[in-house]
């Protein structure tokens, strides 16, 4: 916007405006912040469904129960929204990690 200099005391019109563009910067900040929280959650989701589907061919290869592989992308996916909805909702995530070897 346009740097005036500032006339005291203000009048109510020139309030109110002064507090909605407060109000419009804070909220554009907010929305800038959630949206790059999002592209980071999606990253970590995406990372995560890979780790569980490594972990899952290693336990396969470890001779343990495994998964059809026509099925096992759905089931993972599913499985990571059913535990990020409980995740939300709990506060944890109640994950484990492992690796083979």
């Amino acid at each position: 916007g346009s740097a005036r200099p500032m006339d005291w005391p203000l009048s109510r019109q020139e309030r109110r405006l002064r507090v909605l563009r407060l109000f419009d910067a804070d909220v554009r900040a907010a929305n800038a912040l959630l949206a790059a929280q999002g592209y980071e959650m999606d990253a970590l989701r995406g990372e995560l469904l890979r780790t569980r589907r490594a972990s899952a061919s290693c336990r396969c290869s470890l001779g343990t129960r495994c998964r059809s592989p026509a099925g096992e992308g759905q089931e993972e996916e599913a499985d990571l929204q059913t535990r990020d909805s409980l995740a939300s909702t709990t506060g944890s995530g109640g994950g484990s990690s492992s690796s083979c070897g």
